[in-house]
């Protein structure tokens, strides 16, 4: 198979597979956190950092997706406009746990 194609070390495949871990991961223990009040600043600080990585992933895909080369079928448009709007949403759900998490340590205090 080589002959064929490049080859691609494991260290190579590895590291890429767990960047795309990476924001779903900060997602999660970010919210996690912010659950368990134990540590809300960081959690929100994690949501949001996950919820950056996915907003920068679904745009770098959906602008790959939605070029149409010649002799190709157009894309499905409504599963990009669905994408986009989830992503839109987790962002506003990020930045307004941001906003009481810190909000809300600062007037206990």
């Amino acid at each position: 198979m080589s002959g064929i194609a490049e080859p691609i070390s494991l260290f190579y495949t590895s590291s890429y597979y767990l960047a795309l871990l990476l924001g779903p991961a900060m997602l999660i223990i970010g919210s996690v956190l912010i659950l368990r009040r134990s540590r809300e600043k960081v959690g929100a600080i994690l949501a949001a950092g996950g919820c950056l990585i996915l907003t920068v992933t679904v745009a770098h895909e959906s602008i790959l997706e939605l070029y149409v080369g010649p002799l190709q079928a157009r894309p499905p448009y409504l599963v990009f406009i669905v994408m986009i709007i989830v992503t839109v949403l987790a962002d506003a759900a990020a930045w307004r746990l941001y906003r009481h998490a810190f909000s809300a340590r600062e007037q206990i205090t």
